[in-house]
């Protein structure tokens, strides 16, 4: 780096500092990334660049894999000359790896960064880091085992996915199985491999998961609830793993819909009333113009029996555990049980049953309830075709 490059560096991240301190200062009602995102979305690169390392230093243990926009411009714009921060995105995340070493946030980052920067090889590394550090948190008792033994560790192989559906509990339901002595958790649980990220290939999903000894009862699995709707996630899947157990979350359409609505609400990306935009994806949906596979829709996300008819057309049905998350909620314990059953591993009591991502937002009226509703219907009696069961009152999916 010449000293013109330094003077650039030291010029906009000192201007994007001061400006997230004052609105720190402030409480200003502003996310600390959200500063440098409008920047990015205004054009200002550099200082949008320097602020978003301002808030991460900020905040150094965050997972900061949902910043899609930061990692989506480094990953297009890395190789370009115009582009100044490779070192100093790379030199500010090794930085907080050694500051804080037992933090598997801190090296996902590192490891998101090596990657979108083309170093394939060395963010393999870092992820297979992160993966011990999580098992070392999460599972000191696996890890004293295998580092105090001889015990002869294999590669690693998920035996079982969270395919969706998204705000269906997925986030719940792999927290209560992490907390099941046999299962090792992935280091990060939504891997969008089989979706989103095919491209970077086998080697780097694999990355994410802990090896698992030859001999004993431990499985790994993951949860990507981008899975349920993409058209090519099942038979990515059956041609890598054709044996993989598939679990599928489903929730009362309308009340998954509101969630969904409110998600994306809360991340600033949905500013209409909850039924302008029902009716908005509605009208989506019955013109054809939507893309199932980016989630955007809150109508389509909730029409459950187009997506599980592709599953159900490349994986057996005696592969595939479908719940629900009204049964989730109410019956924890039971519901548990029953997914480990699937699984293959022994029955566990849990040692917390608080869902840890629970939605907070006003119900709608009974009456919009019930007009909604109506328009799931057919879509309902479909997936009471596909089950071949009938739905019951406690589901409240008719």
């Amino acid at each position: 780096m010449n000293k013109l490059e330094v003077v650039i560096h030291q010029f906009f991240y000192r201007a994007a500092f001061v400006l997230i301190r004052v609105l720190k200062k402030m409480n200003s009602n502003t996310i600390v990334e959200e500063l440098p995102l409008k920047l990015l979305d205004s054009g200002y690169h550099n200082l949008a660049f320097a602020g978003f390392i301002a808030a991460i230093k900020q905040e150094p243990t965050r997972d900061w894999i949902g910043q899609f926009k930061f990692w989506q411009y480094l990953e297009k714009n890395y190789q370009s000359s115009k582009f100044i921060w490779n070192d100093i995105i790379l030199e500010t995340l090794n930085d907080l790896v050694y500051k804080y070493p037992n933090n598997s946030n801190c090296v996902l980052n590192l490891a998101e960064a090596f990657m979108r920067m083309g170093q394939l090889s060395s963010g393999k590394i870092w992820y297979e880091k992160a993966v011990q550090i999580n098992l070392l948190n999460q599972k000191s008792d696996f890890v004293s085992l295998y580092c105090q033994t001889s015990i002869e560790l294999e590669i690693p192989r998920p035996t079982f996915i969270i395919v969706g559906v998204m705000k269906c509990g997925t986030t719940a339901l792999y927290h209560y199985l992490s907390q099941h002595p046999c299962i090792l958790p992935t280091v990060r649980k939504e891997l969008d491999f089989w979706s989103w990220k095919y491209a970077r290939g086998l080697d780097w999903y694999l990355a994410h998961f802990a090896k698992l000894p030859k001999s004993g009862h431990y499985i790994t699995g993951e949860a990507s609830p981008t899975y349920f709707q993409h058209g090519q996630a099942p038979k990515r899947l059956f041609s890598a793993y054709p044996d993989m157990k598939i679990i599928i979350l489903l929730r009362s359409p309308v009340d998954r819909s509101v969630s969904h609505y409110h998600h994306f609400q809360r991340r600033g990306l949905e500013h209409r009333t909850f039924l302008e935009a029902f009716n908005a994806h509605y009208n989506e949906f019955k013109n054809g113009k939507y893309e199932p596979e980016k989630l955007n829709n809150y109508v389509v996300s909730s029409l459950y029996a187009i997506y599980l008819e592709n599953w159900l057309n490349v994986f057996p049905r005696q592969q595939l555990y479908i719940m629900f998350s009204e049964e989730l909620f109410q019956n924890t314990q039971k519901s548990v049980n029953k997914v480990c059953d699937f699984l293959g591993v022994s029955s566990y009591t849990l040692k917390e049953q608080i869902n840890p991502n629970p939605g907070r937002y006003p119900p709608i009226s009974p009456n919009c309830r019930a007009e909604l509703g109506q328009l799931f219907i057919p879509y309902n009696q479909r997936l009471t075709e596909l089950l071949q069961q009938p739905l019951s009152p406690d589901q409240f999916l008719i």
